[in-house]
């Protein structure tokens, strides 16, 4: 499966959720590969302002360039795991991502299970705490209609959803899927 990871420039556990998932055997995209540092565009960045922020964005190139770069790699994914904690733009872009009708995981490492506050909009995706989870996670969508590797095989989306960990994730596909109509889970239709 080609997975995203998104997370924080300054999250700790982001190399190691890389490695692992490339362990598995999954294609996995780190943007810090590509890395893009406004540092570059101007050392005195976090003492912006929102109009200093704006300009800055249209006179250099740097961050228009990390920015497709990101969204190519977004656009190529079949799931997006966001490994928590993290701020507003990974949360942007697990939304591009789920609105495109693809995967999802919120991804919360062991350490960090007890300080961790989720949103009620995280629910949106599927929630995973601890690399167990995550790893059960990744081997239910290996066979998940939406990845390139499986669009022809016989893979019904009610047994996919019956493999889902139960919860609102899990309801909403039981109530947006039905017998006659795969939905967004429909290949043909992404």
């Amino acid at each position: 499966m080609r997975i995203y990871v998104s997370s924080s420039t300054r999250n700790d556990h982001r190399p190691e959720v890389v490695a692992r998932l490339r362990g598995l055997g999954h294609q996995v995209y780190d943007f810090r590969e590509h890395r893009f540092s406004w540092e570059e565009v101007a050392p005195d960045w976090e003492s912006w302002t929102a109009d200093d922020y704006r300009r800055a964005v249209d006179l250099h190139d740097a961050p228009g360039e990390a920015i497709g770069n990101n969204l190519e790699a977004l656009a190529r994914a079949h799931a997006v795991v966001m490994v928590m904690p993290c701020g507003p733009g990974v949360h942007l872009e697990l939304g591009w991502v789920m609105g495109r009708g693809k995967l999802g995981a919120i991804y919360v490492p062991d350490e960090e299970r007890d300080g961790q506050v989720l949103d009620l909009m995280h629910i949106m995706g599927d929630i995973a705490i601890g690399w167990e989870e995550l790893v059960m996670w990744t081997e239910i969508h290996l066979g998940c209609p939406l990845c390139d590797e499986h669009l022809d095989s016989e893979v019904e989306v009610e047994d996919h959803i019956s493999q889902m960990p139960a919860g609102p994730g899990r309801r909403a596909m039981e109530d947006y899927v039905t017998k006659d109509e795969a939905c967004w889970l429909n290949a043909d239709a992404i």
